[in-house]
Formats: structure tokens, sequence, C-alpha cells
């Protein structure tokens, strides 16, 4: 009986040892990426972007580089979010051909999808109706060169998505048809409503963040997911940033500690950084929020989660930025994102999550490789 609790001891001794070193070893192996090699990875994938623009201000979806095709498939709420990357990449820069293909995209969605129903308005592809979508052109709207130009579609639009919250706080994010709702748009909306109160201060925007809020909280503790992270993390993030509701951070905070316990602090050396067994573009993703996350820490002085997240938005760039193509031969792939380590397909969605993903990290990159 001595013998075995001696040899359980040992061997709980060497795990931990060996957890010990791993750790270590990883920590030891973060890279403190330079100001500028960030800037220039941004530059070239705002590049990547506009190449995937048509003449028509329609945007390509897909670019397979092992066989140098694109693909036929055409995807809405990834367009108009994509339309948003460009306007981030204008408010960064002020350089007129983000500006441009803004417009030019903006002008393709409105004189083609937009539909107007009385007092509000919605983008509908392919006969569906969703939110999400109408949340993105929103952002986009903002993040152009004159908002005000696109003031009464704003209006329009914004009243689409308010209309589609229930008393409960959720949101009905399909119209026209009757399908589950989606865990990914009520977070995508949020995020151009609390957008919107920054640009003009209505307080209807809070209200209906403060009435998500509990319903959202509730189900994300039910039910934790991934789809849901990101968005609300972002969205409450800002409405922390500007209204300091505690509540707002509490559930940030929520978010983003589950996300990050799916991320690998060490380990293999190749997917150190990213999240899961197979990281990818996610990888990007969850980035954004882990980003505002570290923000609202240092607002309140959070130690723990300061460090926390600091760590993991080190790690995530530097795992982020394997997946960007540096093949110059490549001419159509050069500067976009792949998939995974394993598939180089790129989408334009990968490419708009890692603009902003790496823009947030360079507007705060002394609090987080310098501090």
């Amino acid at each position: 009986m001595k013998y075995k609790k001696s040899l359980i001891l040992f061997i709980l001794i060497l795990v931990l040892i060996i957890l010990f070193f791993k750790i270590n070893f990883s920590i030891n192996d973060i890279r403190n990426i330079e100001k500028e090699e960030l800037e220039n990875r941004l530059n070239l994938a705002g590049e990547w972007l506009l190449r995937m623009q048509m003449s028509n201000g329609n945007m390509e979806y897909e670019y397979f580089p092992l066989t140098d095709e694109y693909s036929k498939e055409r995807n809405m709420i990834r367009h108009t979010a994509s339309l948003w990357g460009f306007g981030l990449l204008y408010q960064n820069t002020k350089d007129q051909k983000y500006s441009n293909a803004l417009e030019k995209g903006i002008n393709l969605v409105l004189n083609e999808y937009y539909t107007e129903e009385d007092d509000f308005a919605y983008i509908k592809f392919n006969n569906e109706v969703n939110i999400g979508t109408s949340g993105f052109i929103i952002l986009a709207m903002l993040s152009s060169e004159n908002p005000n130009k696109y003031k009464n579609e704003i209006e329009k639009l914004k009243n689409f998505i308010i209309r589609q919250q229930r008393e409960d706080g959720s949101f009905k994010t399909y119209y026209l048809e009757e399908k589950e709702d989606s865990e990914y748009y009520p977070g995508e909306a949020l995020l151009a409503l609390i957008n919107l109160y920054e640009y003009d201060k209505n307080e209807e925007y809070l209200d209906v963040l403060n009435k998500a809020l509990p319903y959202y909280m509730n189900y994300f503790d039910e039910n934790p997911n991934v789809a849901m992270v990101t968005w609300h993390s972002q969205a409450y993030s800002k409405a922390f940033l500007i209204t300091k509701n505690p509540e707002y951070a509490k559930y940030v905070f929520i978010l983003n500690d589950w996300v990050t316990k799916r991320q690998n602090f060490g380990g293999d050396k190749l997917i150190l950084g990213g999240y899961g067994s197979n990281p990818g573009i996610s990888t990007s993703v969850y980035n954004e929020g882990v980003n505002d996350a570290f923000l609202v820490a240092k607002e309140l002085n959070n130690e723990d989660k300061i460090k926390r997240y600091k760590l993991s938005i080190k790690l995530a760039n530097q795992f982020l930025l394997k997946l960007q193509s540096m093949d110059k031969n490549n001419k159509n792939s050069f500067g976009g994102f792949g998939t995974n380590l394993n598939n180089p397909n790129q989408r334009i969605d990968h490419t708009q999550h890692s603009i902003n993903s790496l823009r947030k990290t360079i507007e705060n990159y002394e609090l987080i490789y310098e501090n």
C-alpha cells in the first residue's frame, strides 16, 4: 500500500514537471512581433481584399490557390462584412482606394438587394433576409467617408433590427421565413446598434442591448458556443467602454474566459496560439473579441485578466500570421488568409476577420507588447 502511494505521488510529480516545462517552453517561445510587421501584414491583407472586388462592386467569395480558381458561390453576409473591412481600413489609413471600394460595394447592395417595407428595410439575397446582413451594411455605412449620405437607409435598417427583438430580449434572426434562430446574427446586429449609439447617441440602442443582455447571458450559460463569443464581445466591450456599465464587463469576461480555455497556450509549437487541435482562421475571429476584452480589463485594472488576454493576443497573432500567404509568385493569393495550416483556400471573410484582428492589435500595440 505504501509502495502504491509512493508510485502515485511520483507519477503526479512527473506529470507536473512535464507540464511545467511544456508551459515554460511555450512562454519562452513567444515572439514579440514588431509593430511594423503587423502593419505590413495588414496592408497586404487590404490589398488582397481589394483584388477580390469586381468592377461592378461585387466580391469574389473564395479563391483556391492550388488550382488558381475562384468559387462561383456568393455569400451576402460575408460580402457585407467584407465591405465593413474596407471601411475599417479606410478609417485606419484614410486611403481613398478603400473609400472608393466601400462606396462601390455599398451602392451595389443598395441597388440590387435593399428592400423597403413601411418604416423599415432589409437586405434580401437568394430569398433570405436576416438581421446579421442588415447589421453589417450599417457598420459599412458608418465606417464610410460620409455616413450621413446613407442616413435614410441606416434609419430603416436599424428599425428592422429593433422590430425583430422579442419581448424576452432575444432576436428573431430571420424574416419572411420560419427558421431556427442563428447564434451568430444577434451579436452582429447588436454590434451595429452600439456603433450607431456611438455615432448619434440615441438611447434607444442601449435599451435594445440592455434588453438582450440577460437573455443571452443566460443562453450562453446553458449553451456555451463559439458562434456568440466574438460578436457579443465586440458589442458589449464597446458598450462598456462608453457607458461603464459593469454588467457589460461581466458578460465580456464570461465569454472570453470561456473561449481562451480552448486556446493552445502550450504543447506543439506549430499550433501554439491557435484554438483547438486543428486550429485555423477562427483564431482571428476569437482574437477580435479578446482584443476588446483586454481593453475592458485595462479599464477595470483587472491584472489577472490583463495578463491572460495579453498572452492570448500575442500567441494568436503569432499563429495567425502563419495562415497569411506570403507567396509573391502567386499574386492572387498573396496577402490573403488561408483556412488552416493544411488548407490554403482563402475566403473573403477569412481576411476581413484578420484585418479587424490585426487592426485592433496595432491600435493597442504599446499596451500589449511594450507594457
